[in-house]
Formats: C-alpha cells, sequence, structure tokens
C-alpha cells in the first residue's frame, strides 16, 4: 500500500477527508462504526494520524485480477 504523508500529529475533519481523499459523510460513518477514532480539543474534532493509519491498514488489500 503507498505510503501517505501526514504534516502533523492530528488533522481535522477537512483535512482527514481530504488526506483518505473521502467524504465528510464516510469520516463520520467510520467514526460512528469504531473504525476510526477522533479527540476533541475544545469544539474540534482531530483525527489522530496514528489512527489515519491504523484505519488504512485495516482496508482489505484489493486484489489484482489477471
Amino acid at each position: 500500500m503507498p505510503s501517505i504523508e501526514i504534516p502533523r500529529a492530528a488533522l481535522r475533519v477537512s483535512e482527514a477527508c481530504n488526506a483518505l481523499a473521502i467524504s465528510r459523510s464516510k469520516l463520520y460513518l467510520e467514526l460512528a462504526a469504531g473504525r476510526l477514532r477522533a479527540v476533541k480539543c475544545g469544539r474540534r474534532t482531530l483525527i489522530p494520524a496514528t489512527e489515519i493509519k491504523a484505519w488504512l491498514d485495516g482496508l482489505p488489500a484489493r486484489s489484482v485480477r489477471p
């Protein structure tokens, strides 16, 4: 799986969506399902970079058909 560069220890929701190339709705679905974890800092929701990496590592590998 290709590596993505995450510039900080945690990303805002919009930044995480951009980094993962998923919609805001999909991100919130993953949070609700417990597959991705967020933390709060005041009113801001942050997604730790370690959680993003763990989520990506947990996705099924795509099989390539000949």
